[in-house]
């Protein structure tokens, strides 16, 4: 790959480059040439000299748009943490640590993480082990001087620090919140309220919400909503009816776990259908927990679906 014409403009300007070791060349083409390695180069660059660990660690542009971290233990309950690090879908290195070495993995995820210009597709945490190795990645997060840019966010935390870390990312680019585990009202309240869950498109919850009633309202400008809910008033349920039928903001949102209302209550509450499935569809249906409703001045339709501990709205 030819360096672009300013690094050219550079060597030109400095005709002894080539009899000048790495770290004395001129910082700009350092940070040209830094730009230009895959991460296990920028890894190794980083320990040649002071000055160009600073380079790497604040001017240069990670190679690498996805972090996965797992911290578990084996079947033996020793600890252990892999972490990995990719670039458009390929794997180019995995860390493995063990429990007297976890310190360096935070440490490392640490260096990435305080460099504003990493742009990451996908960041996936799950932690097994430990709440104090999530509160040592929020003790690195919260003290960040700027927003991670983070696309697609997959984090076994819980409530409060889900929160707290919600709160880091860059609002507009957060777009998919995956594996939200248990959140208590206080918190609950808290997220709904971020601009970062305000303007993200697709949210999963793990953990069990008991009273989804008065939150609902706040997930309706998602695309598509999972929530495990054990309650979720009747006025509430009706209301999503409503809104799926006049507007085609959310594709689908759906509801697991729930204990009420009943499916027995949902059948005498929920009006008959009103809109003709084609055969094939009706063929898949029974008269019991699917409902089907013509949508106003759309050739689609609502699909509402009560089956077990299921409660799904999909505009179809």
């Amino acid at each position: 790959m030819a360096l672009p014409t300013r690094a050219t403009q550079l060597l030109l300007e400095n005709p002894d480059s080539d009899q000048k070791s790495l770290p004395h060349l001129p910082n700009e083409l350092l940070l040209m040439i830094t730009n230009y390695l895959d991460f296990k180069s920028q890894m190794h660059v980083r320990n040649v000299a002071h000055h160009l660990r600073d380079i790497v660690d604040h001017l240069a542009k990670p190679p690498i748009n996805e972090i996965k971290c797992e911290f578990f233990k084996d079947e033996s309950s020793n600890v252990s943490a892999k972490i990995k690090y990719s670039a458009g879908g390929f794997i180019t290195r995995t860390n493995f640590h063990k429990k007297y070495d976890l310190n360096s993995a935070i440490d490392h995820l640490g260096i990435l993480l305080k460099n504003r210009r990493l742009q990451l597709s996908i960041f996936y945490w799950k932690n097994t082990v430990s709440t104090e190795i999530d509160r040592q990645l929020l003790n690195i997060t919260n003290s960040l001087n700027h927003r991670l840019f983070i696309n697609y966010l997959d984090a076994s935390l819980a409530g409060d620090m889900m929160v707290d870390f919600v709160k880091v990312t860059r609002p507009g680019i957060l777009n998919q919140i995956f594996q939200i585990e248990t959140v208590e009202p206080i918190n609950l309240d808290r997220l709904v309220q971020l601009r970062q869950f305000k303007s993200a498109k697709k949210v999963d919850f793990s953990g069990i919400i008991p009273d989804f009633s008065r939150h609902a309202r706040h997930f309706l400008h998602f695309d598509e909503v999972f929530v495990k809910a054990e309650k979720i008033s009747m006025e509430a349920v009706l209301a999503l009816k409503e809104f799926f039928t006049r507007s085609d903001q959310c594709a689908r949102f759906s509801i697991d776990e729930r204990i009420e209302p009943s499916n027995l209550e949902l059948e005498a509450a929920l009006a008959p259908s009103n809109y003709q499935l084609s055969e094939e569809d009706a063929w898949h249906r029974g008269d019991d927990g699917y409902r089907a409703y013509a949508i106003p001045d759309s050739n689609d339709y609502l699909d509402v679906v009560f089956v077990d501990n299921w409660l799904t709205f999909e505009r179809c």
